[in-house]
């Protein structure tokens, strides 16, 4: 089977779970699409979807996040620091995504809507209304396949724990790389925790 087919493959079966997928640049973690704020309202039909793979057969599958995917909630853990809190709190079995440096853990909201929000806890971001993750069997920009550990075919999303939802109790804001707080990723922080 060539990687087109089973990206296409992949990509009908997750709309077939009810979620919202988009296609992403090869390779990469960007949409093709010049907009995709309709996804975020509706789902692709099969004929679109079979369109896009067949334009861009290498391009990488994203899946949108929130209510257009049915209430869709992914808890992205980076790195091993994320992995070791959400071990830690006792993060129940779910759907998981081996990354390119992490996991990707997969929920459904309990019916209130539920924002994205970086740095949501150490290494812990989630993925909620107005977001997206990048699913298997696409390529991270380090060249490593995304890999279900957990298929949902495995086991359905679970309800997303109810300490993810709680907001932090500091409006602490991470340092940019050049040791610098970022203006504007402050107050889209300051947004998430108010």
């Amino acid at each position: 089977m060539t990687q087109e087919i089973s990206m296409l493959q992949f990509a009908l079966a997750y709309a077939k779970l009810g979620w919202s997928v988009i296609p992403l640049k090869p390779r990469e973690k960007t949409p093709l699409l010049t907009s995709w704020a309709q996804y975020q309202r509706e789902r692709a039909s099969e004929e679109q979807i079979r369109a896009w793979w067949t334009k861009w057969p290498q391009a990488n599958i994203g899946i949108v996040t929130g209510e257009a995917s049915g209430g869709l909630v992914v808890v992205d853990a980076d790195g091993e620091e994320g992995k070791k809190f959400l071990e830690e709190k006792g993060i129940p079995l779910a759907p998981t995504v081996k990354t390119g440096k992490g996991y990707h853990y997969y929920f459904q909201h309990s019916g209130n809507k539920v924002r994205c929000a970086v740095r949501k806890y150490p290494g812990v971001d989630v993925r909620g209304e107005g977001g997206y993750v990048v699913a298997p069997p696409s390529v991270h920009p380090s060249g490593e396949q995304y890999v279900w550990e957990k298929s949902p075919w495995e086991i359905p999303p679970p309800p997303l724990p109810e300490w993810l939802l709680t907001p932090r109790d500091s409006e602490e804001v991470p340092e940019s790389k050049e040791g610098k707080i970022d203006k504007n990723r402050k107050g889209i922080l300051k947004s998430l925790i108010d």
